[in-house]
C-alpha cells in the first residue's frame, strides 16, 4: 500500500521524527491576567474588611463591655448604700420603740423579735454604765463589741468583727442627754448576699474593700478574690502596675474607675470599683473579660471561619480557573499551532512566525514559495482519504527536513503547501525545488509499480514586507497557476500588471453590463445533410470604451475565478431570448441557440431557476436554447451523481443540452454512458490538421458512430478545410461550425447572413 511504501522509505531515511514542541508557549492573555488581579485584589479587600470588621467588633465589644460593667457595679455600690443607710434607720426605729419596753425580759425578747424581722444576728443596747443587753443575751465576744464601740465619736458607726461580721451602732439619747448605744450584728453570709449581683449571667462577683484595699467583706468565689490580692501583691508589667497605681490612687480620693489585668492563670478579668457612701469603703465588682464577648467571640470567629472557608474556596475556584484556561489554552494553540494532517506547523502558526522573520529582515531576503501536488484528489479517489493524508504528512516531513536555518513550512489548504525560504537565485530555486521532488518520490525506487507524485511550485520574492501574509501566499499562488509542466513559476512585474488588469476588469464588470458594453456575437452551424441552417453558438464580445476590443481569452478566465461568468452568461442568455422573440414576433424562420454555462453554476443546486425565468419571461419555446457545458465540471467521479441531477433540471426545465469541448482534457467514453446529452461537440484539437490523418479519422469516425446509436447530435466545431468539411460529410457529422463557413458575427450580421445561400468560405 501506498501508506506502507512512504513510512518504510521515511523511517530507512529518518525523514520522520517528532516535530520539536512549540519553544515559547503563548503570553497569558491580558485580559485573563487582569481578571486574575482583579479577583486577587478581591480576596484581599475581603479579608482586609473581614478582619477590620472583627477589630472593630472586638474593641465596640469591650468598650461596651467596660460600660456594663460600671453601670452595674454602680448600682452595687448605690444598693450597698441603700441597705447600710437602712439598717441605721432600723437600728433609729428599734430604740424608738424599745424606750416603751420596761422590763429586761421584754426588751430581750423584743430585741429577738427585731433581729429576726430585719435579719440581724443579734439586737443589743449598752447602757451609759456598761450593761449590755442583747436579743441572744450575754454575748460572747462582748469584749469585741466593747472595744469597737469605744471608737464611736456620737455617729452611727460600722465595724468590722472577726470572721467579717459587722458591728452597726448608734448612740441613744433622751433629749440631748446620752442614754446608751443601740447596735446589731449582721453575718458574713448576710452581706454577701447583698453585695452578690445577678448580673453577667452570675459569673461577676463582687466584695467590698477599705480605701487601702484590705477586704472588708469577700465574695462567696475566692477564685477572682485570690486574682486581687494577686495583682496588688506581685510586679505585674508595666500597663498593669500604671493601672493598679492608678486605681489606688481613685480609692484614696473617693473616685470610681475600672481596669483589666490578666491572672497568674491567664485569665483576663476586667473590675470596677466604686467609692462607698460610709466608712471610706470601696466596692468592686470583677467578671471575666469576655462574659459579653464570648459569644460575640465566637460569632467572630464563625464569621472569619466562614470567609476564611469562601476565600478558600475562591481561590480554589480561581486556581481551578486558570488550570482550565491553561489547559484549553494548550489545546487552543494546539488546535491554532498544529496542524491537524501534518502534526507540524499549523498555517496560522507559519504566518505568524514569517511574518516576524519577514518584518526583521531587510526587503527581498525571503522568499514565499508556493507548492501543490498534482491531481492529489485522484490519490483520495483511489487509497482514500486516510492514505491522502498520510501522503500529504510524509511530504510536509520530507519538505520540513529540507529547510534551511529561518527557513519555515507549513500546509496550507487541501494539499497546498507554503514555505518561507531565504533569498536565491530563480535558477537554484527551481534545481531545489526539483531536489524536493525527487526526496518526495525517493521512496518508489525498487518499485514494480511506482507512484509518482508531480509537484507544481510557484515564488514570490517578498520585495514589499508591509504587504499581508495572505496577500504574499496568494502573489506565490499566481505564480504557480501561470506556468504549466514542471517548471517552476515565478511572480514578476509582468504577473502584477495581469493582477492589476484583473482587477480592473473585475471592477468594471457591473458597470460594463449596465451600459452594455458586452456584445452577443452568433457563429452560425451548418447542418451537413442540406447545407442549412442547424442554429448558432452565442458567443460574448466586450468592446470597452477606452480599451477597444477586450478578447474573450483575456477576460472570461479572470471572471471564471471569481464566480462573475455567471453574470455574464446569464446576460449573453437574455440577449438570446431577446433575439429569439424578436425573430419570433416578426414571423422569421426561428432555429437553436446554445449559450455556454460556467462550471460556476453547478455550485448551487437550484442554479436553473434564472434561466427558467427569463425564458418563461420571453415566452420562448422548450427546445430552441441549448445550454453547453465543458467536460471539466466533471473532474471527479464522485461528481458525476451531481452533474446527472443538473442535467435532470435543465431538461425538465425546457432546455437541451450540449457537451462542449469532447475530446480535450478529460473526455472518457464512460461520460456519454452517464450523462444524458442531446448533443455533443466535438473539440476544435481534432481539426487542427488540414489534411486528418488516418488514426485521426478512426477515432472521429468512431466517435460519431457511437453518438448515432446512443441518439445524441453531434457538432464538429472549428472545422476551417475543405478537406475536413468533406471527410465529416462521409462520416456523417450533423452540424459544422467553423470559419469554413463564418466567422462569429454581430446579431444584425447574423440576420443577414442566414438571409443568404450558405457558400464554403475557403
Amino acid at each position: 500500500m501506498l501508506l506502507l511504501l512512504l513510512y518504510d522509505y521515511h523511517y530507512n531515511h529518518n525523514v520522520l521524527g517528532e516535530i520539536k514542541m512549540l519553544h515559547n508557549e503563548i503570553r497569558k492573555s491580558k485580559t485573563v491576567l487582569i481578571l486574575f488581579c482583579f479577583l486577587i485584589l478581591i480576596i484581599i479587600f475581603i479579608s482586609t474588611l473581614t478582619v477590620r470588621n472583627a477589630i472593630h467588633l472586638r474593641t465596640s465589644t469591650e468598650a461596651l463591655t467596660f460600660s456594663y460593667l460600671d453601670d452595674v457595679s454602680y448600682q452595687v455600690s448605690e444598693h450597698i448604700d441603700h441597705r447600710i443607710s437602712e439598717i441605721i434607720l432600723n437600728l433609729h426605729s428599734i430604740a424608738d420603740s424599745l424606750a416603751h419596753v420596761d422590763t429586761q425580759e421584754s426588751r430581750i425578747d423584743y430585741l429577738g423579735r427585731k433581729a429576726g424581722y430585719y435579719g440581724f444576728d443579734q439586737v443589743f443596747t449598752v447602757a451609759p454604765d456598761g450593761s449590755f443587753l442583747s436579743s441572744e443575751g450575754e454575748y460572747q465576744d462582748s469584749e469585741e463589741i466593747f472595744s469597737a464601740l469605744a471608737q464611736m465619736d456620737g455617729q452611727p458607726y460600722i465595724h468590722q468583727l472577726d470572721g467579717q461580721n459587722l458591728l452597726y451602732a448608734v448612740p441613744l439619747r433622751e433629749g440631748n442627754r446620752f442614754s446608751g448605744i443601740i447596735g446589731c450584728i449582721q453575718g458574713k453570709k448576710r452581706m454577701q448576699d447583698l453585695i452578690q449581683s445577678n448580673s453577667f449571667g452570675g459569673s461577676g462577683v463582687s466584695c467590698i474593700t477599705d480605701e487601702y484595699g484590705k477586704v472588708v467583706i469577700s465574695p462567696p468565689d475566692l477564685k477572682f478574690f485570690l486574682a486581687l490580692d494577686d495583682i496588688f501583691a506581685r510586679n505585674a508589667d508595666h500597663a498593669v502596675s500604671t493601672q493598679i497605681e492608678q486605681m489606688k490612687q481613685d480609692m484614696l480620693e473617693r473616685r470610681d474607675g475600672n481596669i483589666y489585668f490578666t491572672t497568674i492563670s491567664g485569665e483576663h478579668v476586667l473590675m470596677a470599683y466604686n467609692a462607698l457612701q460610709i466608712q471610706n469603703w470601696v466596692s468592686l465588682t470583677l467578671i471575666p473579660a469576655d462574659v459579653i464577648a464570648k459569644d460575640v467571640f465566637q460569632y467572630i470567629a464563625w464569621n472569619v471561619s466562614i470567609t476564611a472557608a469562601i476565600i478558600l474556596l475562591f481561590a480554589i475556584f480561581i486556581a481551578t480557573l486558570l488550570f482550565i484556561y491553561h489547559r484549553n489554552q494548550r489545546l487552543l494553540e494546539k488546535i491554532a499551532f498544529v496542524d491537524p494532517v501534518t502534526q507540524g506547523f499549523s498555517i496560522n502558526r507559519f504566518n505568524l512566525e514569517a511574518l516576524e522573520q519577514i518584518h526583521k529582515s531587510p526587503p527581498g531576503s525571503f522568499l514565499m514559495a508556493s507548492l501543490n501536488v498534482r491531481d492529489f484528489k485522484l490519490i483520495n479517489e483511489k487509497f482514500g482519504s486516510k492514505e491522502g493524508d498520510d501522503t500529504l504528512r510524509y511530504i510536509y516531513h520530507v519538505l520540513s527536513e529540507t529547510l534551511k536555518p529561518g527557513e519555515l513550512a507549513a500546509r496550507g489548504a487541501a494539499d497546498n503547501f507554503y514555505l518561507l525560504m531565504g533569498k536565491a537565485e530563480p535558477e537554484s530555486v527551481s534545481a531545489r525545488f526539483k531536489q524536493i521532488e525527487q526526496r518526495i518520490n525517493a521512496f518508489n525506487e525498487g518499485l514494480r509499480e511506482p507512484y509518482f507524485l508531480s509537484i507544481s511550485c510557484g515564488v514570490y520574492q517578498i520585495d514589499e514586507p508591509e504587504l499581508e501574509i495572505r496577500a504574499m501566499q496568494g502573489r506565490a499562488n499566481t505564480a504557480r497557476q501561470s506556468t504549466s509542466g514542471d517548471t517552476c513559476g515565478f511572480y514578476t512585474a509582468e504577473t502584477q500588471a495581469q493582477l492589476r488588469n484583473s482587477k480592473e476588469l473585475r471592477d468594471q464588470l457591473e458597470h460594463s453590463l449596465e451600459n452594455q458594453e458586452f456584445m452577443v456575437y452568433f457563429q452560425p452551424k451548418v447542418r451537413l445533410s442540406d447545407c442549412s441552417v442547424g442554429g448558432a453558438e452565442a458567443l460574448v464580445r466586450w468592446q470597452h470604451p477606452t480599451k477597444g476590443f477586450i478578447s474573450p481569452a483575456d477576460f472570461i478566465p479572470v471572471f471564471e475565478r471569481d464566480g462573475s461568468i455567471c453574470k455574464v452568461d446569464l446576460f449573453v442568455f437574455e440577449e438570446v431570448c431577446r433575439f429569439l422573440k424578436k425573430r419570433q414576433d416578426s414571423g422569421k424562420p426561428l432555429f437553436p441557440i446554445s449559450v455556454n454555462l460556467s462550471r460556476r453554476f453547478f455550485q448551487n443546486p437550484d442554479f436553473i431557476k434564472p434561466f427558467y425565468e427569463i425564458r418563461q419571461q420571453y415566452e420562448i419555446p422548450e427546445g430552441l436554447i441549448e445550454l453547453e457545458i465543458t467536460e471539466s465540471v466533471m473532474f471527479e467521479r464522485n461528481e458525476i451523481p451531481r452533474i446527472k441531477a443538473a442535467l435532470q433540471g435543465i431538461h425538465e426545465a425546457g432546455f437541451l443540452c450540449s457537451l462542449d469541448d469532447f475530446g480535450f482534457g478529460y473526455s472518457s467514453i464512460s461520460l456519454l454512458k452517464e450523462l444524458d446529452v442531446d448533443t455533443l461537440k466535438l473539440d476544435r484539437s481534432f481539426f487542427l490538421e488540414r489534411n486528418l490523418d488516418q488514426r485521426a479519422q478512426y477515432v472521429i469516425s468512431a466517435i460519431l458512430e457511437l453518438t448515432d446509436n446512443l441518439g445524441i447530435h453531434t457538432v464538429a466545431e472549428g472545422v476551417e478545410y475543405p478537406e475536413q468539411l468533406k471527410f465529416l460529410q462521409r462520416a456523417g457529422c450533423g452540424l459544422v461550425q467553423g470559419y469554413i463557413f463564418s466567422k462569429p458575427l454581430s446579431i444584425p450580421d447574423f440576420e443577414a447572413w442566414v438571409e443568404q445561400p450558405i457558400q464554403v468560405s475557403v
